[in-house]
């Protein structure tokens, strides 16, 4: 649903996301840092890794009564980026002629059982310049407020992301040939509730292939060539389209925040990550309402979502946060004066 009107600013103001209140997951961070060198970053990464975590939180449906602690251990090397994996896995069901298994961390979600006791649940390991020359860390990663400065990543982002990959995109696929180490039906023969849902076609491509993603995204997602826990192609390839999500495997973007989208939701579903909400409906809008001096009031149904602002000098610039609206059904917000501005509203 989309308002648009024009003044000295342009309008183009939408709900494009919605989700539930923050979930009762927990997640705490440690480090493996034995000579102290990475001590001065430790704050930082624990809030902005906690604050990532939050994100997921929002959609996990957990046993009622339940309280899952997600351990995530932070370790340091050498590697460009960062990744991140759940250290174990949790048995599902045979089907296929494989052995299924879940993330560990799913799993937990799932059940409220530590598949590993008190070992960590999830690594995430940082590159060494990756963390000191080109992480941004949030001031206050809960509400990411502050804009990102165009010459660094966002570390909640990429945060987000690492913990997608521990919670479902993950496998045993050969990322060149898509093949899994064992073939079906052969004694120990295995793969990852993501894996059982890739289609490999020749050249070869590769599709995710679960019935509620192919429903969201009109047909199989492609997923990155060489890469296959990650979503998209760069152009002309194909899922060009899928470039800015949060778990494109093509590129991540300075001065941008990421979050988590419907069609990532799409595939924990199918893959039977435990979800409070399936999919993420937006409120509706009942006014929109521009007054004097630059003021603008939006007012919706529900009270239930959390709202931000964003604002954009350009349709291909990045989006910047500018207000959130934690309860009820209103915002009021003024516009600066000149300049055409594009402003829209999100919902979570």
């Amino acid at each position: 649903m989309t308002f648009a009107l024009r003044s000295s600013c342009l309008w183009a103001l939408a709900i494009l996301s919605a989700g539930p209140a923050l979930g009762d997951v927990q997640f705490n961070v440690s480090f493996n840092d034995p000579d102290g060198s990475h001590a001065a970053y430790q704050s930082s990464i624990r809030s902005a890794v906690q604050a990532a975590g939050a994100q997921w939180a929002r959609y996990l449906k957990t046993p009622a009564g339940v309280t899952p602690s997600i351990e995530v251990q932070i370790n340091f090397g050498n590697q460009p980026t960062a990744n991140g994996t759940s250290v174990t896995s949790g048995y599902v069901a045979t089907r296929g002629g494989y052995d299924v298994f879940e993330q560990g961390m799913a799993a937990e979600v799932r059940t409220g059982i530590d598949p590993n006791g008190t070992s960590p649940d999830v690594t995430i390991e940082i590159g060494d310049a990756y963390l000191r020359n080109e992480m941004w860390f949030d001031p206050d990663p809960s509400t990411r407020l502050a804009p990102v400065p165009v010459t660094r990543t966002d570390a909640v982002s990429v945060f987000i992301h690492e913990l997608g990959h521990a919670l479902g995109f993950n496998g045993w696929r050969a990322y060149d040939t898509g093949e899994l180490p064992l073939a079906a039906g052969t004694a120990g023969a295995y793969c990852s509730t993501y894996d059982e849902r890739i289609e490999v076609d020749p050249g070869p491509e590769f599709f995710f292939t679960g019935a509620v993603a192919e429903a969201r995204y009109g047909g199989p997602l492609p997923l990155t060539s060489g890469n296959i826990d990650h979503l998209a192609n760069g152009a002309p390839g194909l899922g060009a389209d899928l470039v800015p999500d949060l778990m494109n495997g093509v590129v991540y973007y300075r001065g941008y925040r990421y979050f988590i989208s419907n069609i990532d939701l799409a595939v924990m579903q199918d893959i039977g990550v435990p979800l409070t909400r399936t999919e993420i409906f937006p409120p509706e809008i009942l006014s929109l309402k521009q007054e004097s001096n630059g003021l603008t009031t939006v007012q919706w149904t529900g009270a239930n979502y959390r709202l931000r602002l964003e604002r954009t000098p350009s349709l291909t610039s990045p989006w910047v946060v500018v207000g959130t609206q934690e309860q009820g059904t209103q915002l009021s917000f003024t516009t600066p004066e000149g300049d055409t501005q594009f402003y829209r509203l999100v919902a979570e």
